[in-house]
């Protein structure tokens, strides 16, 4: 349970900036790799900072443009960054998908690959977990991820409303 928020909204805006400047310089196989964990850490504290209701509801129910591609034949451990091979990479499709379900995909990604682009630069990553790989691989676009989660980092919760219902179950509303 995280009961004080600030540090791990203070942390978040500094793993943001930092995938900020790696993701717009050369970047070393060193670098790939910690931009690639700071990837899976900024979605861990988001989902941490929502399970704690540190934040607004309504600002994890939002959802975030993305492109979709269709599986064409389910990844396998061994060639999972294959991404060509398994993903039908020439046809996408602009969806939606809430932010929720964002962090819960990067955090359980079975795929996870950056979309390199002129000059080295990352632009955005293509992403896939362990239960939507058999069905989609999605690319996310770096500057979008980056805006979602700072604005996550700024998100405060007003109100807090906890109740507990007659079968036992809690009902909790953040706004």
């Amino acid at each position: 349970m995280i009961y004080e928020s600030e540090p791990w909204r203070r942390d978040l805006i500094g793993d943001v900036a930092l995938i900020e400047r790696w993701s717009a310089a050369k970047i070393s196989e060193r670098q790939m790799f910690l931009l690639e964990k700071k990837l899976f850490l900024t979605a861990f504290v988001v989902r941490k900072l929502y399970e704690a209701r540190k934040i607004p509801d309504r600002v994890i129910a939002r959802e975030i443009g993305v492109k979709s591609f269709a599986t064409k034949s389910i990844p396998t451990w061994f060639g999972c960054g294959d991404i060509e091979k398994h993903f039908t990479l020439d046809v996408s499709l602009p969806t939606k998908i809430p932010n929720r379900d964002l962090f819960n995909i990067i955090i359980h990604s079975y795929v996870l690959v950056f979309d390199v682009g002129k000059g080295s630069r990352i632009t955005g990553f293509y992403v896939a977990s362990d239960r939507t790989k058999k069905k989609r691989l999605l690319r996310v676009s770096l500057h979008k991820y980056m805006r979602l989660c700072r604005d996550i980092a700024a998100a405060r919760q007003k109100r807090f409303h906890w109740e507990l219902l007659p079968d036992g179950r809690e009902a909790i509303t953040v706004t």
